[in-house]
Protein backbone atom coordinates (compact mmCIF):
# COMPACT_ATOMS: atom_id res chain seq x y z
CA UNK A 1 0.00 0.00 0.00
CA UNK A 2 1.28 3.46 -1.24
CA UNK A 3 1.33 6.31 1.74
CA UNK A 4 -0.61 8.14 -0.35
CA UNK A 5 -3.30 5.65 0.16
CA UNK A 6 -3.81 5.74 3.64
CA UNK A 7 -7.04 7.52 4.87
CA UNK A 8 -4.90 8.94 8.06
CA UNK A 9 -2.59 11.11 5.71
CA UNK A 10 -5.72 12.20 3.27
CA UNK A 11 -5.34 15.73 3.58
CA UNK A 12 -1.43 15.83 3.34
CA UNK A 13 0.29 17.14 0.03
CA UNK A 14 2.54 14.99 -1.57
CA UNK A 15 5.35 17.19 -0.55
CA UNK A 16 3.78 16.88 3.08
CA UNK A 17 3.89 13.17 2.26
CA UNK A 18 7.88 12.72 2.05
CA UNK A 19 8.50 15.12 5.25
CA UNK A 20 6.04 12.63 7.20
CA UNK A 21 7.37 9.62 5.72
CA UNK A 22 11.07 10.78 7.76
CA UNK A 23 9.33 10.01 11.27
CA UNK A 24 7.63 6.61 10.06
CA UNK A 25 9.23 3.21 10.77
CA UNK A 26 8.33 0.08 8.41
CA UNK A 27 7.78 -3.21 10.76
CA UNK A 28 6.95 -6.69 9.80
CA UNK A 29 5.29 -9.25 12.23
CA UNK A 30 4.96 -12.68 11.03
CA UNK A 31 1.24 -14.46 10.98
CA UNK A 32 0.91 -15.50 14.82
CA UNK A 33 2.67 -12.76 16.53
CA UNK A 34 1.22 -11.06 19.58
CA UNK A 35 2.06 -7.31 18.76
CA UNK A 36 1.18 -6.15 22.14
CA UNK A 37 -1.44 -6.93 24.81
CA UNK A 38 -4.38 -5.27 26.36
CA UNK A 39 -2.87 -3.12 29.54
CA UNK A 40 0.78 -2.87 27.79
CA UNK A 41 2.35 0.22 28.03
CA UNK A 42 3.48 1.92 24.53
CA UNK A 43 4.15 5.46 22.44
CA UNK A 44 3.47 4.08 19.31
CA UNK A 45 0.51 3.61 16.69
CA UNK A 46 0.55 1.51 13.66
CA UNK A 47 -0.93 1.59 10.35
CA UNK A 48 -1.64 -1.82 8.64
CA UNK A 49 0.16 -1.63 5.08
CA UNK A 50 -0.48 -5.59 4.40
CA UNK A 51 -1.94 -8.02 5.94
CA UNK A 52 -4.81 -8.10 8.88
CA UNK A 53 -4.92 -8.20 12.99
CA UNK A 54 -7.50 -8.82 15.52
CA UNK A 55 -8.41 -7.02 18.49
CA UNK A 56 -9.30 -8.42 21.17
CA UNK A 57 -10.23 -7.87 24.91
CA UNK A 58 -10.46 -9.74 28.02
CA UNK A 59 -13.50 -10.19 30.05
CA UNK A 60 -13.47 -11.58 32.81
CA UNK A 61 -11.36 -14.99 31.51
CA UNK A 62 -13.46 -14.57 27.96
CA UNK A 63 -11.60 -13.05 25.01
CA UNK A 64 -14.15 -11.53 23.28
CA UNK A 65 -13.02 -10.21 19.40
CA UNK A 66 -13.92 -6.69 19.08
CA UNK A 67 -12.98 -6.23 15.50
CA UNK A 68 -10.38 -7.45 12.71
CA UNK A 69 -8.72 -4.41 10.68
CA UNK A 70 -6.91 -4.71 7.49
CA UNK A 71 -4.65 -2.67 4.99
CA UNK A 72 -4.79 1.04 5.32
CA UNK A 73 -6.62 0.81 9.22
CA UNK A 74 -4.60 2.27 12.46
CA UNK A 75 -4.49 1.53 15.86
CA UNK A 76 -2.51 1.94 19.00
CA UNK A 77 -3.66 5.30 18.71
CA UNK A 78 -4.76 6.05 22.46
CA UNK A 79 -0.57 4.93 23.26
CA UNK A 80 0.29 7.81 21.04
CA UNK A 81 -1.76 10.59 22.57
CA UNK A 82 -1.32 9.91 26.05
CA UNK A 83 0.16 7.40 28.81
CA UNK A 84 -2.97 5.24 29.34
CA UNK A 85 -2.36 1.15 28.71
CA UNK A 86 -3.41 -0.47 25.97
CA UNK A 87 -7.20 -0.97 25.81
CA UNK A 88 -6.66 -4.28 23.77
CA UNK A 89 -4.63 -7.39 22.35
CA UNK A 90 -3.29 -7.00 19.12
CA UNK A 91 -2.64 -10.61 17.03
CA UNK A 92 -1.39 -10.63 13.56
CA UNK A 93 -3.94 -12.41 11.56
CA UNK A 94 -1.73 -12.74 8.06
CA UNK A 95 1.90 -11.76 7.73
CA UNK A 96 2.14 -7.96 8.33
CA UNK A 97 4.10 -4.77 7.17
CA UNK A 98 3.09 -1.22 9.35
CA UNK A 99 3.94 2.04 9.40
CA UNK A 100 5.00 2.77 12.94
CA UNK A 101 5.05 6.01 14.49
CA UNK A 102 6.42 6.76 18.59
CA UNK A 103 5.12 9.54 20.78
CA UNK A 104 8.45 11.25 20.04
CA UNK A 105 8.31 10.91 16.50
CA UNK A 106 4.83 12.88 16.95
CA UNK A 107 6.44 15.11 19.11
CA UNK A 108 8.83 16.23 16.20
CA UNK A 109 6.03 16.40 13.47
CA UNK A 110 4.28 19.03 15.90
CA UNK A 111 7.51 21.36 16.21
CA UNK A 112 8.68 20.89 12.79
CA UNK A 113 5.64 20.64 10.57
CA UNK A 114 3.08 21.30 12.72
CA UNK A 115 0.43 22.00 9.88
CA UNK A 116 1.18 17.64 9.07
CA UNK A 117 0.43 17.27 12.60
CA UNK A 118 -2.84 18.98 12.88
CA UNK A 119 -4.18 17.29 9.18
CA UNK A 120 -3.37 13.99 11.01
CA UNK A 121 -4.52 14.59 14.97
CA UNK A 122 -7.84 15.67 12.69
CA UNK A 123 -8.44 12.43 11.41
CA UNK A 124 -7.47 10.72 14.30
CA UNK A 125 -9.73 12.40 16.47
CA UNK A 126 -12.27 12.03 13.59
CA UNK A 127 -11.96 8.59 14.17
CA UNK A 128 -11.52 8.39 17.56
CA UNK A 129 -15.12 10.02 18.21
CA UNK A 130 -16.52 7.36 15.08
CA UNK A 131 -15.69 4.83 17.30
CA UNK A 132 -17.04 6.17 20.41
CA UNK A 133 -20.19 7.14 18.37
CA UNK A 134 -20.49 3.18 17.83
CA UNK A 135 -19.63 1.92 21.07
CA UNK A 136 -21.93 4.34 22.54
CA UNK A 137 -25.15 2.97 20.10
CA UNK A 138 -24.00 -0.87 20.38
CA UNK A 139 -23.96 -0.48 24.26
CA UNK A 140 -27.88 1.23 24.22
CA UNK A 141 -28.67 -1.74 21.88
CA UNK A 142 -26.90 -4.20 24.83
CA UNK A 143 -28.77 -2.07 27.64
CA UNK A 144 -32.02 -2.41 25.92
CA UNK A 145 -31.76 -6.10 24.96
CA UNK A 146 -30.79 -7.28 28.67
CA UNK A 147 -33.48 -4.71 30.24
CA UNK A 148 -36.09 -7.06 28.64
CA UNK A 149 -34.30 -10.40 29.81
CA UNK A 150 -33.34 -9.04 33.26
CA UNK A 151 -37.30 -7.48 33.68
CA UNK A 152 -38.28 -10.89 31.97
CA UNK A 153 -40.56 -13.18 35.26
CA UNK A 154 -39.31 -16.10 33.96
CA UNK A 155 -35.70 -15.24 33.96
CA UNK A 156 -36.27 -13.18 37.32
CA UNK A 157 -37.52 -17.27 38.65
CA UNK A 158 -34.68 -19.03 36.93
CA UNK A 159 -31.73 -16.72 37.91
CA UNK A 160 -32.91 -17.45 42.23
CA UNK A 161 -33.44 -20.84 41.61
CA UNK A 162 -29.99 -21.38 40.19
CA UNK A 163 -28.36 -19.47 43.35
CA UNK A 164 -30.64 -21.78 45.82
CA UNK A 165 -28.15 -24.66 44.71
CA UNK A 166 -30.92 -26.80 46.68
CA UNK A 167 -33.12 -27.55 43.13
CA UNK A 168 -35.79 -26.32 45.36
CA UNK A 169 -38.40 -23.41 44.24
CA UNK A 170 -37.59 -20.40 46.04
CA UNK A 171 -39.84 -17.56 46.38
CA UNK A 172 -38.39 -14.47 44.57
CA UNK A 173 -40.31 -11.86 46.26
Amino acid sequence: MDISQISLFKYLTPKELVKLSQYLQKVSFPRGSVLFNENDTGNEMYIILKGKVEVTILDKNDKLVLTTLGEGSFFGEMSLLSNIKRSATIKILDDAEFYMITREGLKKIMKETPAIAVKILFIIASELSNRISKTDKLLGEYFERNKEIINNQLFKDLYVYTLSNTGEEVDFL
